[in-house]
Order: structure tokens, then C-alpha cells, then sequence
């Protein structure tokens, strides 16, 4: 199977991309500014930009999630016909990205939804695919979209900065494999805005414990957090607040990186009082629960008694 098809433009994307600002309204961005770079909003000039193979790619608004319009990829499942050595094949569309956008390194997300009809009363365990091509065709990253279900959307946040060598994304599929269907299924896949984005501001997306008990001479409790909106070169400062009983026993000031981190947070400065202890972080007045972690007893210091 060929990714690309030889015909595909060179500038594919130079009339698709903008760069707009604006507050997310989903509750996973805190409501936090972000700025987005748009690859397909749905309309018919983006739909052009695709390479489709055994398939279309059109323009439709028949079902839409945050536009107007979205891609429609629609297939009719043929193992008759095809590729000649593969008439049981790939239907796909793929999208190359030109050199010089193909650098998504200083973005967070890549984010699309997905509404699906099929001739089908239920999906196969793995209905479609998606590939980023990254660095060349040997290296890639590969998702099954398992979570799909017929007459619903389904959002996908994909976080970039956990998939290697972003920095030469040279382009993206949706495929599926017609060996998972039957022949005569017809499918149809509504994708709603694809776009990158990241965060301009330090935020913490997540947080949560890395063990849920320690024992009273334990020297640090161990958080990991994920983190967004921090220059690579550069960090924020959040406090690191351990509370008992609702009431606050310890808060360590830490430097919070981008990305996925550990966190070690100090004990030597509170008493330890075996309980259960909740720990949050706190950043430019937002807060995150990272959870409850159970003090125990030592048996090293009940043996110095």
C-alpha cells in the first residue's frame, strides 16, 4: 500500500492552515487561552487537499460537531475490487504535510471528533485507523480507534508531546482494513475539525500519586503531574500543598516542567502524623487534586521506642 499517491499537490496544506486565539470551552483546557492551527475544518476546498484511495472525501454537513461542515469519508466495502494484488484492501485518505509545517513540536494536542453510520447494526473491534507519518515511513505513530460507536461522536485529543520526532511530522491517514468487514458494508465517517493546539499559559492538565501509601519516615511523597504551557528552557513555580484532616501540614514551593514529570515533595518540614493525607498543586490560582495518600506507621522507629 503507498502512502502517498504520485499526483499528490506539494502545497496541500498552503490554504488550510491559520493560526487563530481563543478560550477553550471544554472543561479539559480550564478554560485556559490556547491557540489553535487549523488542518481541516470541513469544507470543501480542505476536502480536495485529501488523496483518497478506494474511498471518497467530500464536504458535508450532515453530521457536524464545531463547524459548518466536516470531512465525509465514505466507503464501499468491495473485496472484488481495489488494488489488483489486494482487492481485499485498505480503503483510506492521507494528507501530506509540506516541509516547512511539519514541525507540531511546540504544540500539545492534535484534536478531531468522529461520527459514524455504517449498513452495520455494530462496529468490528477495530472499525478505523489513523497514522501520523513522522521522519519518513519507517517511523510513525499508529492509533486503532476502538472507542467508536454508530450514531455517536466520538473526541480524540491526541497528546503530541508523548509521541517521538513531532518535530517532522510528514503526514497523517485514516484507513480502515476491509478484511474487518464484510463485503457490501458501507461505511461512512464524519471528522470533524482537525487542528493543533497548545496552550499559552502554564497549566496542569493532571496529576495523581505514584504510590497510595507511605510509611511515617518516608522522605517524599512522589506526585506525577502533566504539565502544558511552559517554555522548554523555562519553568513555573507551583505549590505542593499536603493537607490532614482539611487542614494544610505542609506546602513545598516546586519548579513545574513541561510535559510528563515526577515530583518529589520534601517531608522533613511537617510532623508526621499517621492518617490520610490529600495532596494538591496549586498554579496562578488554579488547583489540582493529585489525591489521597495513607501515612502509616514506620517499623523502623517503632523499633527505637
Amino acid at each position: 500500500m503507498n502512502f502517498m499517491s504520485s499526483n499528490s499537490p506539494l502545497s496541500i496544506f498552503a490554504t488550510l492552515l491559520t493560526i487563530t486565539l481563543f478560550v477553550a470551552d471544554k472543561p479539559a483546557f480550564s478554560q485556559t487561552a490556547m491557540e489553535t492551527l487549523v488542518i481541516d475544518d470541513g469544507t470543501e476546498l480542505a476536502a480536495k487537499k485529501w488523496v483518497v484511495a478506494e474511498a471518497t472525501a467530500t464536504s458535508d454537513s450532515k453530521h457536524i460537531k464545531t463547524a459548518k461542515t466536516a470531512l465525509h469519508f465514505h466507503i464501499n466495502v468491495d473485496w472484488k475490487d481495489g488494488e489488483k494484488n489486494y482487492p481485499i484492501g485498505w480503503p483510506r485518505l492521507n494528507i501530506r504535510v509540506p516541509p516547512d509545517m511539519q514541525n507540531w513540536s511546540n504544540f500539545d494536542y492534535l484534536l478531531f471528533s468522529i461520527f459514524v453510520e455504517s449498513s452495520r447494526t455494530n462496529l468490528p473491534a477495530t472499525p478505523l485507523g489513523f497514522s501520523l507519518y513522522l521522519s519518513g515511513k519507517k517511523q510513525g505513530f499508529n492509533r486503532p480507534f476502538t472507542e467508536l460507536q454508530i450514531g455517536k461522536w466520538t473526541d480524540y485529543k491526541i497528546p503530541l508531546r508523548e509521541i517521538v520526532n513531532t518535530n517532522a511530522c510528514t503526514g497523517m491517514q485514516f484507513h480502515i482494513s476491509e478484511s474487518n468487514y464484510r463485503d457490501g458494508d458501507i461505511l461512512d465517517f464524519w471528522i470533524d475539525s482537525i487542528v493543533l493546539t497548545r496552550y499559552l499559559e502554564p497549566v496542569i492538565t493532571e496529576a495523581k500519586l505514584t504510590e497510595q501509601t507511605i510509611t511515617a519516615d518516608a522522605r517524599f511523597v512522589e506526585v506525577e503531574a502533566m504539565a502544558f504551557g511552559i517554555e522548554k528552557t523555562k519553568h513555573a513555580v507551583a505549590e505542593f500543598i499536603l493537607t490532614l484532616n482539611d487542614k494544610p501540614v505542609l506546602t513545598e514551593t516546586l519548579p513545574l516542567i513541561q510535559g510528563r514529570n515526577i515530583y518529589q515533595v520534601p517531608l522533613s518540614k511537617m510532623k508526621r502524623i499517621p492518617g490520610n493525607y490529600n495532596i494538591k498543586i496549586t498554579h496562578n490560582g488554579k488547583t489540582t487534586v493529585a489525591g489521597c495518600i495513607r501515612m502509616i506507621g514506620s517499623p523502623y522507629q517503632e523499633d527505637k521506642q
